[in-house]
């Protein structure tokens, strides 16, 4: 095996065992906050059984501060997905270690981070699914809003589908909050560079499909 190899399959190794930690402590979090959180702001996923296996991009509409755990709460009970947040959440102290340890990672707004590109293309080519809020940020009048181009350009880079989730804008206290499930559509693009107008395509795609699933809250 030549010593490029190596230190390619030294990496693997790594990152392979960072992952089965952070499921690890994930799994043993979730038991202590699925309980305590359901009761308080109970939640009712619609089907779960659409997420694909193997690495995909996991994109909700964002309404609320809530929403990345509401997300990892309905669709991940065993692991296997990281989220992309704000950068600022990972700054604050105890709490952003622990958020690190189960596999969040964060994102600098308003630059081009390359840091947390590289680490969701390398998390979706391991076979996790990360969850990105296409918006960029929350809606604060319950709108959504434009998607970004990153969602789009990741999906494409690395051919991993696109999961649309419509999460109920309004979280009250006891009351139910739904998360459904989209079907899964992985995007084209037929130039050899997508352009702008490509990702725009996508993300209003997104966009489309988050809207039809409102409709089976109401079934």
């Amino acid at each position: 095996m030549s010593e490029e190899k190596e230190v390619k399959q030294k990496k693997k190794l790594s990152l392979d065992e960072k992952r089965r930690r952070m499921d690890r402590l994930y799994r043993f979090l979730y038991v202590i906050v699925w309980p305590f959180f359901n009761l308080v702001h109970p939640i009712r996923t619609l089907h779960r059984e659409r997420l694909p296996e193997g690495g995909a991009l996991v994109c909700p509409n964002h309404t609320s501060n809530a929403d990345p755990v509401i997300v990892l709460l309905a669709t991940a009970p065993h692991g296997g997905t990281r989220a992309m947040s704000k950068q600022e959440m990972l700054d604050v102290p105890v709490l952003g270690k622990l958020l690190a340890a189960i596999g969040v990672f964060g994102i600098r707004r308003g630059a081009g981070d390359v840091t947390a590109i590289k680490t969701a293309i390398k998390f979706l080519r391991a076979g996790d699914k990360v969850i990105m809020f296409p918006e960029g940020h929350r809606a604060t009048e319950g709108e959504m809003l434009e998607a970004k181009n990153g969602v789009a350009m990741l999906a494409l880079r690395t051919g991993a589908p696109i999961v649309p989730i419509y999460i109920s804008p309004k979280k009250r206290w006891f009351r139910w909050t739904y998360v459904v499930v989209g079907e899964p559509f992985t995007p084209t693009c037929q130039a050899k560079r997508p352009t702008d107008e490509d990702y725009h395509a996508i993300g209003e795609e997104w966009k489309r499909r988050v809207n039809a699933l409102e409709a089976e809250v109401r079934r």
